[in-house]
């Protein structure tokens, strides 16, 4: 095994990639939900629902743009690819998008972030680009 840097990453939402508008993607699963009664033995634990999908990335307000496809795309359930090396492991899960953030400082890149609910991602090959 070789552990390496996150870098070269590879992002493909629905048919276009966007990885050089991307510097952060993690799937973060849910936190448990724990009840504890009044005997030892009365612990409980179970992991209820998706888990979180945060993305950072530049705006770009132009057309074909990720934040563009977000901003449009809000509501709408999309497919999501990625990997943390473009020839690693690729995963994939769907999420339905939420409207970015717009605008920021001047003489800035200005960020957007989302995070939204998503499954836990799945193993695959790279798509077809």
């Amino acid at each position: 095994m070789a552990v390496r840097a996150a870098q070269n990453i590879y992002v493909k939402i629905g048919t276009a990639q966007f990885q050089r508008e991307i510097n952060n993607i993690q799937w973060t699963p849910p936190a448990p939900v724990t009840w504890s009664g009044g005997t030892p033995d009365a612990n409980y634990a179970e992991v209820i629902g998706p888990g979180d999908l945060a993305i950072t990335l530049v705006q770009d307000h132009a057309t074909g743009s990720l934040w563009s496809l977000l901003y449009d795309a809000a509501g709408t359930e999309v497919q999501i690819w990625w990997a943390m090396q473009a020839d690693g492991t690729y995963f994939t899960t769907k999420f339905v998008p939420l409207t970015p953030a717009l605008g920021g400082a001047v003489n800035q890149y200005n960020e957007a972030q989302i995070t939204v609910k998503a499954a836990k991602p799945t193993r695959t090959t790279k798509p077809a680009n």
